[in-house]
C-alpha cells in the first residue's frame, strides 16, 4: 500500500523539551547524573550524548528508554496527562477514541478498492463489497460511510 499520508506520529521536539525541564526541576543539572540515576532506577543505559540528542528532538527515544526516563521523572511508565502533547493530532484525537480520521477512511477505501479492482464510484458497490469482503483491513468503521 503507498504510504500517501505519512506523518510524523511523536512529537520529539515537544518530548524533548519535557524530559529537559523535568530533568532541570528535578535537580539533575547534569545530564551524565540523570543518566546515572536512570540505571540505577531501571537498569537502562543512556549515554549523556544519546540524552541530549533526545531532549533536542534529534532522536527517537527506543520503547525501552522511553518507559525509563517517565519512570524517572514522572514515576510511571507513560504520563497520561502529557501523552497528547508527545502524539501528533491524528492520534491524539479521534484515534485514541477509537475513530479513524475521515481522510484516512478515504485512502484506506481507495487502497482496498483499486486492490479489490472495485468501480469507485459506485456507492451500492463499495458499500456491498465492503460489508461482504474479509479480508482483514475492510472493516466498517474504516471507511467514510
Amino acid at each position: 500500500m503507498e504510504d500517501k499520508g505519512a506523518f510524523e506520529a511523536f512529537d520529539l521536539g515537544y518530548y524533548g523539551s519535557y524530559v529537559k525541564n523535568r530533568r532541570k526541576k528535578m535537580g539533575y543539572k547534569s545530564a551524565k547524573d540523570f543518566c546515572a540515576t536512570l540505571w540505577r532506577r531501571t537498569r537502562i543505559k543512556l549515554s549523556t550524548d544519546a540524552l541530549y540528542d533526545i531532549e533536542r528532538g534529534e532522536r527517537e527515544p527506543t520503547i525501552t528508554q522511553f518507559i525509563a526516563i517517565n519512570l524517572v521523572i514522572s514515576g510511571c511508565l507513560v504520563d497520561m496527562d502529557r501523552l497528547n502533547d508527545w502524539v501528533c493530532n491524528e492520534w491524539g484525537g479521534p484515534v485514541s477514541h477509537g475513530e479513524i480520521p475521515f481522510e484516512w477512511k478515504i485512502e484506506n477505501f481507495d487502497a482496498a478498492a483499486d486492490e479489490l479492482n472495485l468501480d469507485k464510484s459506485n456507492a451500492t458497490e463499495r458499500l456491498v463489497a465492503l460489508c461482504t469482503h474479509d479480508d482483514e483491513y475492510l472493516f466498517a468503521k474504516d471507511f467514510p460511510f
